[in-house]
Parts: C-alpha cells; structure tokens; sequence
C-alpha cells in the first residue's frame, strides 16, 4: 500500500471537487440546450437556480440566441445546425 502525503491528499480532494463541478456545468448547458428549465436542471443536479443560470455558459447563450435569429430570418433546422456546427436537435 502506497502511503499519499498530505499535499497529495489535499490536491486529489481539490481536483474531485473541480471535476464534479465541471461535471454539473456540462450536464447544465447540455439540458439547457434541450430546453430544459433552470428551475428543471436544478432539480435534478441538486442545486439552486441561481447556480445553474451560472454554470450556464455564454456560449450556450450565444448560440441559442443566434439560432433563435437563424429562425427568424427563414433558414432550416438543418441549415441552422450546420452554420453551427451542432446537432439539429439542438436547433
């Protein structure tokens, strides 16, 4: 058995933290790009609503706010996905 030294212990902990944060941020914007509510997303993450509008990144707020314009100009699905190079359900 290797023994870990305090400092080992300390960043292992650290980075178990940040890892499941980061974790809770992807699974936000993914269910937020599905059209999930905060409100729904905090619920099944176990957080606040406030946290998931945070974990919620800008770049999943630009592209929702550019296909929404992509939509209103005519363009399809399809064409909005591929300008955006992401899945067409996304859309």
């Amino acid at each position: 058995m290797e023994l870990v030294s305090a400092d080992q212990y300390t960043v292992s902990k650290d980075f178990s933290s940040l890892s499941q944060d980061l974790e809770k941020r992807t699974i936000s914007n993914r269910l937020h790009r599905l059209g999930w509510t905060q409100d729904e997303i905090g619920e099944v993450l176990g957080v606040d609503r406030r946290t998931v509008a945070e974990h919620i990144s800008p770049l999943s707020q630009d592209l929702e706010k550019g296909a929404i314009s992509y939509l209103k100009s005519g363009l399809s699905h399809t064409e909005i996905s591929r300008r955006l190079n992401i899945p067409e359900i996304l859309v």
